[in-house]
């Protein structure tokens, strides 16, 4: 199926809210896209990440726009930085944590996926529309 380009202005994403204050705007869904990919932009509070998960079927990319980040991935924390990039493999079990006082603007990329899913099963349903 041809797909149209899709121009997206900032804070014209969908809001997705989490415990602890973080959020996800949905810039990017897998059904804009015919499921091809995903991206979020995304807020967390200082000292904070989700717990241990595994993506079942898509791959997850992380461009950290600003920050020093931990990332946990077969067995070891990596420290990763503002401008770093982060690639995860679906079926590989991973977390991270937020080192730094600001919310955290950041880009979350899925492959094949309509965001629902993001932390499935972790979080699968946690995240409220707002």
């Amino acid at each position: 199926m041809q797909q149209n380009p899709i121009f997206v202005q900032p804070e014209a994403g969908k809001n997705l809210h989490f415990p602890g204050g973080d959020m996800a705007s949905i810039m990017l869904s897998g059904e804009q896209t015919d499921r091809a990919l995903a991206v979020a932009a995304c807020t967390q509070a200082p000292d904070s990440g989700p717990p241990l998960h595994i993506h079942k079927n898509e791959d997850e990319l992380f461009l950290l726009a600003e920050g020093h980040y931990s990332f946990f991935a077969e067995g070891r924390w990596v420290e990763v930085g503002a401008g770093g990039l982060v690639y995860l493999p679906k079926r590989i079990a991973h977390c991270y944590r937020k080192h730094w006082n600001n919310h955290w603007p950041s880009l979350g990329y899925n492959s094949s996926i309509g965001l629902g899913a993001v932390h499935d099963p972790v979080c699968q349903g946690v995240g409220k529309a707002g």
